[in-house]
């Protein structure tokens, strides 16, 4: 076991820098480089440990080791999921780095001091010292940009905008003629998405001013996965399908050219169409990405009788 750590440890950092790499040039394969190098260090370092714990005949130091073992698994799950955008990564981070602050390091530094004898070798602070260095670069590397999360919101903004003059052109008070249950259902689909938008603002830390201007944090990617819990996120698709399907019946029986929602994408794995039309999306693209869907609504709502 000796010897086969060493030799483990290179190749798995060596896999989560290349998948480091690999992420921020956008070339394919990244992803799993980066699972297979974090859950190789998880599988890893509990075998680090094993040989310090049988040496160790104290209940206290037993107890040390066990406890960096689970706060340090549970902090690497915890950026892996922040990495890979998949619900539960904010909770598995603050469980796993704050025990391992308290009680892990403390009673471990505790443990070390009260040793008669120190035989830590220096291959395992190295170790540790690269998977810090690990941790510390796929964490920042992976952090959103406000580069990135402006550009969302300067497109947010631009279909809001759009979003309102469609708004003020769209007459809801006159329902007469055709299709009148679908006019409804687009109708109260628009509201429904709308005060989605007001819930995405309100998990970003909505602020407004005495000027009225709102402000927000755009770069916030998990605020996605809190709006969408409860399958929220598959309910608006659902819905959007079906108005969707709708609208292109009805195209097929009057012979006209309707291609139905643009911005609903109808070759989506539907085992994973939430997380294809949401991951990776900041809280500035995910209102853009929502505008864009009531903009769509409103113009296939005027195209109707």
């Amino acid at each position: 076991m000796r010897r086969f750590l060493p030799i483990a440890s290179y190749f798995t950092m060596m896999c989560v820098l290349l998948g480091t790499l690999f992420k921020l040039m956008h070339w394919p394969g990244a992803d799993e480089m980066v699972i297979a190098g974090l859950g190789s260090v998880i599988f890893l370092i509990p075998f680090y440990f094993i040989v310090r714990i049988k040496d160790t005949p104290s209940f206290f130091g037993k107890f040390a080791y066990f406890s960096l073992i689970f706060s340090t698994c549970v902090s690497i799950l915890g950026v892996l999921f922040k990495i890979m955008d998949w619900p539960g990564a904010a909770d598995m981070c603050v469980i796993g780095i704050g025990s391992l602050i308290f009680p892990s390091l403390f009673f471990y530094a505790i443990f070390q001091i009260k040793k008669s004898t120190n035989n830590f070798k220096e291959s395992y602070y190295g170790f540790f010292g690269i998977l810090l260095f690990c941790l510390l670069v796929v964490s920042f590397a992976f952090k959103n940009t406000y580069g990135l999360a402006e550009t969302f919101d300067y497109s947010y903004r631009l279909v809001e905008t759009n979003n309102l003059k469609l708004m003020s052109l769209l007459d809801t008070t006159n329902l007469r003629g055709k299709n009148i249950e679908l006019k409804n259902e687009i109708l109260k689909t628009i509201d429904e998405i709308e005060e989605l938008k007001l819930i995405v603002k309100k998990e970003a830390k909505m602020e407004k001013y005495p000027n009225g201007e709102i402000r927000y944090r755009m770069n916030d990617q998990d605020v996605v996965f809190r709006v969408l819990r409860n399958n929220k996120g598959e309910q608006l698709l659902n819905k959007l399908s079906s108005i969707n399907r709708k609208l292109q019946e009805i195209s097929n029986k009057e012979n006209k050219e309707n291609k139905g929602l643009i911005f609903l994408h109808n070759r989506m794995d539907p085992k994973n169409r939430v997380h294809n039309q949401f991951s990776n999306h900041p809280a500035s693209g995910f209102l853009a990405k929502l505008t864009c869907f009531q903009n769509d609504l409103i113009l296939s709502y005027m195209s109707l009788d």
